[in-house]
């Protein structure tokens, strides 16, 4: 298993995550300068605490639809995620976790596939 700090019904910042990058993607863009007001609160050597380089990954996300983390909420982890978005309008973000020795990129399609796959059932 890979440890993660999250469980049902909990939070974890927006800035640390690919689901939270995902949503502030395809979120309007006020949500972005929200998250970076409020503070971007370091979790380990690599979270993204600049607004300027956040702002820039989230760019990022909405080129290529899916957003990455990399050891950003917790050593060790890496993650991506895709939007669901029906009818132009992001309906969640569902994201794929593993260890951070694992090549991330090979999980993309299934992302993409799945949030696809959930975009459909609820248009």
């Amino acid at each position: 298993a890979v440890p993660i700090r999250t469980h049902v019904g909990g939070h974890v910042p927006l800035h640390t995550t690919a689901v939270g990058k995902a949503i502030l993607a395809f979120s309007p863009a006020e949500r972005l300068g929200e998250v970076v007001d409020a503070g971007l609160t370091r979790w380990t050597p690599h979270t993204i605490t600049e607004p300027g380089r956040l702002a820039a990954a989230v760019a990022m996300v909405r080129r290529m639809g899916v957003g990455y983390s990399c050891q950003e909420m917790g050593l060790g982890v890496t993650s991506v995620a895709a939007p669901v978005i029906v009818d132009g309008r992001l309906q969640a973000a569902l994201g794929i976790v593993c260890r951070s020795t694992t090549q991330i990129d090979r999980f993309v399609p299934a992302a993409r596939a799945a949030a696809l796959a959930i975009t459909r059932a609820i248009s």
